[in-house]
């Protein structure tokens, strides 16, 4: 009976011993894996945290472009503002100096005068004023006039005499479409004789223009 107890308890030791290595193996399985696990998350997932910080700091540096190019339109907006102003700032002065520059274009030659009434006499390379005037043309003298009013116009681009600050002396043919015109600033002494011819729809062009030492039609 003794014997039978013995082998009995001898069993039931082994089977407790295998069950409990069989545990052990199994929990060091286990840690085995959560060890692999753990080694593999500190090493890829340190990556996949520095791929996700570069993500997020890259709106960032676009936001900072973005900025960059925004200030320096501004920046581009302001100096063409600056340009406008200076332009709309322009005197007086300097516009008429601009056009008396565009003026100056024409080259003025001076000529001989066989008539001793003329102090001095020149020719220049003045064009044609222009007209509203179509078809074939015959010259109209009376006040107030399409072609009058021309022809001041024309007088006014050879001696620069603006046409309503000229006191108009004489009107008269000087040939086939050719008058004299006779005028002087107002309230000035000095008297001009402008010669003008007609050209065929494009109007009344200065050809001479002789300043005169007495004004006989006073």
């Amino acid at each position: 009976m003794s014997e039978e107890w013995e082998s009995q308890t001898r069993k039931n030791r082994y089977v407790k011993k295998r069950k409990n290595t069989k545990l052990i193996t199994g929990l060091s399985i286990v840690g085995i894996i959560l060890i692999a696990i753990l080694i593999f998350m500190l090493i890829f997932g340190g990556d996949d945290e520095k791929d996700q910080k570069e993500e997020n700091n890259q709106p960032t540096e676009q936001q900072e472009q973005q900025d960059q190019d925004q200030q320096q339109e501004q920046e581009d907006n302001s100096g063409t503002e600056d340009q406008n102003n200076e332009e709309m700032d322009e005197s007086p002065n300097q516009q008429e100096d601009q056009a008396s520059d565009s003026e100056g274009e024409v080259e003025t030659n001076p000529v001989e005068s066989e008539d001793e009434n003329v102090s001095e006499a020149y020719e220049g390379n003045w064009d044609p004023v222009g007209t509203v005037q179509e078809g074939p043309h015959t010259t109209s003298y009376d006040d107030g006039s399409v072609d009058r009013q021309e022809m001041s116009k024309a007088v006014e681009v050879a001696t620069g005499i603006p046409a309503e600050e000229q006191t108009i002396w004489w009107v008269g043919r000087a040939g086939d479409q050719s008058v004299e015109y006779t005028v002087s600033r107002k309230d000035e002494e000095t008297t001009y004789r402008v010669h003008l011819t007609w050209i065929e729809n494009e109007g009344w062009k200065p050809t001479l223009v002789e300043q005169l030492i007495e004004n006989k039609h006073k």
